[in-house]
């Protein structure tokens, strides 16, 4: 078969009768090829490698049948196992040189000899064939399309034809094979009509097995054939002796044309399989339509666009067309701009502009796809910045002929995008953080956050990677306020503005007060698509305000302190100057009458009082100086058991045995050394005896427990009197509070306000259990040996 011959069965010929006509005489040859033993092998593929056209012998020599071949890579077929690896690696090269100065390879090949074991046809015995036993001549030829361009590429392999040392049986065989493997139908009649031989596609066709029809008249195993046109074909082929093409014959969705060759012994027919070329001129012919349709499309198009189409002639340096935009765009008629030069246009754009512009244009006529901004004076005297872009097109022989361009008035734009630049600039480098959302959805989990700025890192902690995508939840913690949440919730339902303060959580966790300000951002139908969201850190001024309350508090506090000092103070200071004065009254009274008895009652009542007076100011001072950091503290050693019975029995001493009071140690041990500042250690013990005292009546029990570890001392003071108030309780160590049911129980209410402080200094532990009308405990827990760097 000739190249010219391979060129015919290119899918992509023109649907023509002389090209069906070619393609006829092509199938003829393949047949005639086949019956005298041709060893050429023809075929078509893409660029790729891709096959579109292989005949049996191709097939045959690629071991697939045809119907698998068709659409699989030559390549890919070649390089399988058993198949031919050094022709595939060949055939890479031949098609890589393939392109726009190369239309035509050729090349040489020979394989290597290897032996093969193959089955036959069912009538043929196993046998081995020496496989690649000559070496071959490849053709590659390109096929181009209207345009120029490389369509497919023609593969003709021809053997260099050396002596054939088979046996003939074994090339009988192997054309056998050949047939019986193709997708052309293919029987053959006696001079009596009777099926002598018929390969499984012309079974397919007859619609009856191989096995059932041999033997038989054709007019007996097919009717219909007999009435329709192939019968007519055939029986002018048999009485007329001459061969008969292009009968045309359908079924089951397949398209056949028949063709009868008459011998001496009888009838070969064949049914080329058309359906494949029907199918492809049927897609050229819609690939037509449509290409019609989408030229009428795109005129439309570009009559209609708000954006200038234009085409320039790089030969004849015109412009050939130009859209009706051109008025909007550059100011001026088509008529107009089809009398412009090159250089008129030139011109017409601003001076700093004009070097990219010619840039551009030398671009685009090399084939380049060029895009440049400019500016250009129209004819009415106003500037317009114009977006061109440029696209070159080529010919047949791939040389740039014609330049198409579009170019749009972008001077608005400019301007809008120069105002969003500015207002970008004001959001990143803002202060305050700016998160923006999605509009939808409002119900939880919320819209999706799609940016921050670099103010709500700083502020936030999170990198924008770390929240967009994510939900403003993520800012949310155990102390952000539920109620706010969904007052924000509402307003976001109504689509309103919402302003609020709130605790949200910083990405290491720690809290962070936020004035927050949302508002919804809407497009110009009035459609909202955005939320923003403006977050200003006011953690110190909460902080601020908080520490504005706690002084407001402590002045509060500190008010009703000095009342209640006044009122305590004056009422303890009253009682025993009334007694001093009383009492020096009497003094003089019984002085002139000489009775020293009453005199000495009254010294003494003058020196009690004068006492008292003395301890109220002491206990004043050191609440005063405990506030003022100014208590000193002088830790000394001690031994701690001794030091309790002392002060136990002076107690007891003072209330002259009222109440009893027992004393135990746990564990019990001789000597407690402990490491402690005597003073005030001496003030917890007193005023907590003198509390138990006084607000228990007599005979009533006190109880004094003192436990001990090698690190610690519990000392626990028991009483049943009088009890706290629940309500009472909060406040016991307020200087100057007494509880609401002591009565006219002398006090100043600064007792326990002076034995707490003295336990803090000491870095203890007070614990206070008490009942009304039951009693009241008192634990004091101290470290046994504290340190001076205590307070």
């Amino acid at each position: 078969m000739m190249q010219d011959e391979a060129r015919v069965i290119s899918r992509l010929s023109p649907p023509s009768q002389k090209s069906s006509q070619m393609s006829e005489a092509r199938y003829q040859a393949l047949v005639n090829t086949l019956i005298h033993h041709s060893s050429d092998l023809v075929g078509c593929c893409l660029q790729d490698g891709s096959l579109t056209f292989a005949n049996a012998a191709f097939c045959d020599f690629l071991q697939i049948p045809r119907a698998e071949a068709i659409g699989n890579n030559l390549l890919h077929l070649l390089q399988q196992p058993a198949n031919y690896p050094t022709l595939a690696e060949q055939f890479q090269i031949l098609l890589a040189q393939m392109g726009s100065q190369c239309w035509v390879v050729e090349a040489e090949w020979t394989p290597p000899n290897t032996l093969d074991t193959e089955r036959g046809p069912s009538n043929f015995p196993q046998w081995q064939v020496l496989k690649s036993q000559h070496s071959w001549r490849w053709t590659l030829q390109a096929i181009a399309d209207n345009l120029g361009e490389i369509a497919e590429i023609q593969v003709v392999g021809r053997p260099i034809l050396t002596p054939d040392p088979r046996p003939p049986e074994l090339a009988q065989a192997q054309i056998l094979h050949f047939v019986q493997s193709m997708t052309d139908g293919v029987l053959m009649l006696d001079r009596q009509w009777r099926l002598t031989y018929l390969n499984p596609e012309a079974a397919r066709i007859l619609r009856q097995p191989a096995t059932a029809v041999m033997g038989q008249v054709l007019w007996q195993a097919c009717p219909n054939f007999d009435q329709l046109p192939v019968g007519h074909c055939l029986r002018r082929a048999m009485e007329m002796g001459t061969p008969q093409e292009g009968i045309e014959y359908s079924i089951d969705d397949h398209c056949y044309t028949v063709h009868a060759y008459p011998s001496e012994i009888g009838l070969s027919v064949c049914f080329r399989n058309m359906t494949d070329m029907a199918k492809t001129v049927q897609a050229r012919n819609q690939a037509e339509a449509g290409l019609r349709e989408s030229e009428e499309r795109f005129r439309q198009l570009a009559e209609n666009i708000q954006q200038l189409f234009w085409m320039y002639s790089v030969e004849d340096k015109q412009l050939i067309y130009m859209s009706p935009a051109c008025e909007s765009v550059l100011g001026e008629t088509r008529e107009a701009c089809y009398r412009k030069q090159w250089q008129d246009w030139l011109e017409s754009v601003t001076l700093p502009d004009r070097a990219a512009v010619l840039q551009a244009s030398k671009q685009s006529r090399r084939g380049q796809i060029t895009e440049v901004v400019c500016r250009i004076l129209r004819p009415d005297g106003t500037e317009r910045d114009l977006l061109t872009r440029a696209f070159p097109v080529r010919n047949e022989a791939g040389k740039v002929y014609r330049v198409a361009g579009i170019a749009e008035d972008i001077t608005d734009r400019q301007k809008q995008e120069s105002w969003l630049r500015l207002l970008e600039s004001v959001i990143v480098n803002a202060n305050d953080a700016v998160v923006i959302t999605e509009a939808e959805p409002v119900k939880l989990p919320g819209p999706h956050i799609i940016y921050v700025n670099r103010a709500f890192t700083r502020m936030m902690g999170y990198e924008p990677e770390d929240v967009i995508g994510k939900t403003p939840r993520i800012l949310q913690g155990p102390k952000t306020d539920l109620h706010t949440l969904e007052h924000i919730r509402s307003a976001l339902r109504q689509w309103k503005s919402v302003l609020v303060e709130v605790i949200n959580y910083r990405k290491d966790g720690s809290e962070i007060w936020v004035e927050l300000s949302i508002f919804p951002v809407a497009d110009q139908t009035g459609r909202y698509h955005y939320w923003v969201g403006i977050q200003r850190d006011i953690t110190e001024r909460k902080r601020a305000e908080a520490d504005m309350k706690i002084a407001l508090v402590k002045e509060r506090e500190l008010s009703e302190l000095k009342s209640r000092f006044v009122s305590t103070t004056s009422h303890e200071f009253r009682t025993p100057l009334s007694t001093i004065l009383s009492s020096a009254d009497l003094l003089e009274y019984y002085a002139a009458d000489g009775s020293p008895k009453k005199q000495l009652e009254h010294i003494n009542r003058i020196q009690n009082a004068a006492l008292n007076m003395n301890h109220l100011l002491n206990d004043i001072l050191i609440i005063e100086r405990a506030e003022a950091k100014k208590l000193k503290f002088d830790p000394i050693e001690l031994e701690l058991r001794s030091f309790c019975q002392t002060l136990i029995e002076e107690a007891q001493l003072n209330d002259r045995h009222q109440h009893p009071i027992l004393f135990s140690l746990t564990p019990e041990t001789t000597t407690l050394p402990v490491y402690m500042d005597e003073r005030l250690l001496g003030q917890i013990i007193n005023n907590l005896l003198s509390n138990a005292i006084k607000y228990s009546l007599a005979p009533k029990r006190i109880t004094v427990n003192l436990s001990w570890t090698a690190s610690q001392v519990m000392l626990r003071i028991q009483d049943e009197g009088i009890g706290i108030p629940k309500e009472d309780q909060a406040r016991l160590f307020e200087p100057f509070h007494r509880a609401t049911n002591v009565g006219s129980i002398s006090g100043n209410g600064l007792g326990l306000a002076i034995v707490k402080q003295s336990v803090d200094i000491h870095r203890g532990q007070i614990q206070i259990h008490s009942q009304v009308n039951v009693g009241t405990t008192i634990q004091v827990i101290l470290p046994r040996f504290a340190s001076r760097s205590s307070p």
